[in-house]
């Protein structure tokens, strides 16, 4: 298919573009860029995305092809003192043609917010999205992302009494869970930044 890509932009914006190849189909590669926004957005701990644009960048390419055949001719030749001779040799012509190759592309820009889904165009359940989006696309095999781990970070930071003690860990969330959970059931060794 090509490959589909995110880019943060800032704190609840991102990028989505995809390239896909002479094979890829359109409507499947449309597929990707909404299934890869909704992953995005509940990995950052966001509920919901609006498409804010998209930008279709799908390329061209003319491919000229040139093949070069051959061909036993046959004929005869008038040969003085003998008269006509049959002659036999080779004949070489070359034949080119060209044709369009069409290699779908698209970019979307996407803002993630918290809440409910409000009824208004081009914004997505990202939850939705995957449930129903993932496994047409991906196959039945397809596993939800689990979200990142918040970013605990203090309104204000109070001085240490003691510098070289180590800063407290901030509470667990259950997202916090799920994510050592995960790691732990994959193998992954996981350390705990909270407590």
């Amino acid at each position: 298919m090509g490959g589909v890509s995110a880019t943060q932009i800032d704190a609840n914006t991102m990028r989505i573009s995809s390239r896909g190849n002479a094979f890829s189909d359109i409507g499947r590669m449309k597929d990707y860029v909404l299934l890869r926004a909704a992953e995005e957005t509940l990995k950052r701990g966001y509920d919901v995305f609006w498409i804010t644009d998209s930008e279709n960048v799908t390329r061209a390419e003319t491919v000229h092809n040139s093949e070069t055949h051959s061909e036993p001719v046959m004929g005869s030749a008038v040969v003085p003192g003998y008269g006509p001779v049959p002659v036999m040799g080779v004949g070489h012509y070359t034949t080119t043609s060209s044709s369009t190759i069409i290699k779908p592309g698209e970019d979307i820009f996407v803002k993630m917010f918290k809440g409910p889904k409000p009824d208004v165009p081009n914004v997505y359940s990202a939850a939705e999205v995957v449930t129903y989006l993932g496994p047409s696309v991906v196959g039945d095999h397809y596993v939800p992302p689990v979200p990142l781990r918040p970013v605990h970070t203090p309104a204000v930071v109070a001085a240490q009494p003691d510098v070289d003690a180590p800063p407290a860990k901030p509470a667990c969330t259950e997202s916090d869970r799920q994510l050592a959970e995960l790691a732990k059931r994959n193998g992954y060794q996981y350390a705990e930044t909270c407590q």
